[in-house]
C-alpha cells in the first residue's frame, strides 16, 4: 500500500470542521511511500486546530473506505 500523509489523513473536531496537515508546524517526519504487507510506517503530523472537546483522525484507504480514531485532550 502506498501512503501519502498530505492527501490521505484529515481531522475532524466536535462541530465537524475538516483539517488537513499543517507543515509549517513542523512535524518530524513525513510520513509516505509504499508499506510492504506486514510492514510498519512512524512519523509525525501536525494539525492547526481550533479548541475542541473532542477530536476524530481520519485515514483515507485507497479503494477501501476509512479508518477513523477519535480521542478527547
Amino acid at each position: 500500500m502506498t501512503v501519502d500523509s498530505g492527501t490521505q489523513i484529515g481531522l475532524l473536531d466536535a462541530d465537524g470542521n475538516k483539517y488537513w496537515i499543517t507543515w509549517y508546524i513542523g512535524g518530524k517526519d513525513y510520513l509516505g511511500g509504499e508499506i510492504p504487507p506486514g510492514g510498519k510506517v512512524r512519523g509525525e503530523v501536525a494539525f492547526d486546530v481550533k479548541k475542541s472537546t473532542e477530536y476524530k483522525v481520519l485515514f483515507e484507504v485507497p479503494h477501501s473506505g476509512q479508518i477513523s480514531w477519535t480521542f478527547r485532550p
